[in-house]
């Protein structure tokens, strides 16, 4: 499918879901700045997330929303409806993200005939045979899967046998402006009393989905050991999911009510980031964690496992500590973190925010579109 120099490029952005998370906020951050004087842009959302928080209002008015209600693969209506959609758009070509929508929208194409661009945001280690077996053959039907870090690139071609040269690697991005405005403006004696809190306590941040891969579990059985030496520290954990009956029966069994702290959900992430002394990633395993960006934009230092990315986002003794999965390897990074300097903190925060810059959103975009139009040319 050829596009004439004068009519814009029909894009679709296709996504499983549209709820508070990474995929989700890549999705909705590029969706918004994509030029739309070179792109008509539609955004079609496969599942609706009741009574979920979602992005769908941070989207400009010029965007097309096309909103179904699959129920699973085997929901034949919803396939037919989806089908009748993209008939009537005629997309030149379609970004997806996440295995559900990937999967439809390849599907499809083999009908339709756009040209279709995939995210791995993840380095997936629980997918199935037949799930790996899926991406394999529809390999074929796709342009470039964009992976989030050369080790997503690395890991997913040798799991499904794809060749490493199917891949493009763009790193995810932030709004560092807007992130840094706000983080500036947060009322912080406000945000702290939410807990109960003063400008005596210190906080330490984790952002993420209450699921087992973010492993908040370890974090919380780290930070019992580490709160007995600093007791003036406070763990704030943003997120939602199914294991917060869980970790909350953990922060029961340590005695540690009034000390950590689940308030669910909470979209103004940079606000809370300026209130807090440092941040911990302790999951399992991830992609290119977008909140360690945007901790890294608000010059807050971090503390990661060694997941992917993390080799990008910390440098060792300069922005960062990078630990193990253990509890005893997080909490002394903890320790150490807490012990620096003043002088050393500051140094801390102004490498962070140096390697900022590296993960700006308009720079991000601006690839994303530079492979869009190499697709459809």
């Amino acid at each position: 499918m050829t596009v004439t120099p004068n009519r814009k490029i029909k894009l679709v952005i296709g996504i499983s879901d549209f709820r508070i998370g990474g995929a989700q906020k890549l999705a909705a951050d590029i969706t918004c700045l994509i030029d739309q004087n070179s792109f008509e842009t539609h955004l079609i959302v496969l599942f609706q997330s009741q009574e979920q928080e979602t992005f769908y209002n941070i989207l400009p008015p010029h965007i097309f929303v096309h909103t179904l209600n699959f129920q699973s693969f085997r929901d034949l209506q919803s396939w037919k409806r989806l089908y009748k959609l993209l008939r009537n758009i005629k997309p030149d070509i379609v970004w997806s993200h996440l295995y559900f929508s990937n999967t439809v929208f390849r599907v499809l194409k083999l009908l339709l005939g756009y040209k279709v661009v995939t995210v791995e945001h993840n380095t997936y280690v629980n997918k199935t045979f037949a799930q790996k077996t899926i991406d394999w053959i529809l390999a074929n039907a796709t342009y470039r899967i964009v992976a989030v870090s050369d080790y997503v690139a690395d890991f997913t071609a040798k799991q499904e046998f794809i060749a490493r040269s199917k891949f493009q690697v763009i790193y995810n991005g932030v709004d560092l402006a807007a992130l840094q405005k706000k983080a500036n403006s947060a009322d912080k004696k406000l945000l702290l009393e939410e807990f109960d809190l003063n400008t005596e306590h210190k906080i330490i941040l984790n952002v993420g989905q209450l699921i087992r891969q973010k492993n908040q579990e370890l974090l919380i059985e780290a930070f019992s050991d580490f709160e007995v030496l600093n007791p003036n520290y406070k763990l704030l954990i943003l997120g939602e999911g199914s294991m917060r009956a869980s970790l909350e029966a953990t922060i029961n069994k340590l005695d540690l009510t009034g000390k950590v702290f689940l308030p669910g959900i909470r979209k103004n992430v940079a606000e809370y980031m300026a209130i807090s002394d440092f941040f911990v990633l302790s999951s399992r395993f991830e992609g290119f964690p977008i909140v360690a960006v945007e901790a890294l934009a608000c010059s807050l230092p971090i503390i990661s496992t060694p997941v992917s990315g993390s080799s990008v986002y910390v440098v060792e003794e300069s922005s960062g500590i990078l630990t193990e999965h253990t509890k005893a390897s997080i909490a002394e990074a903890m320790q150490k973190m807490a012990a620096l300097s003043d002088s050393e903190k500051e140094q801390f925060k102004i490498k962070s925010s140096e390697l900022a810059t590296h993960f700006d959103i308009a720079t991000v975009t601006q690839s994303y579109e530079a492979l869009f139009k190499r697709a459809v040319k």
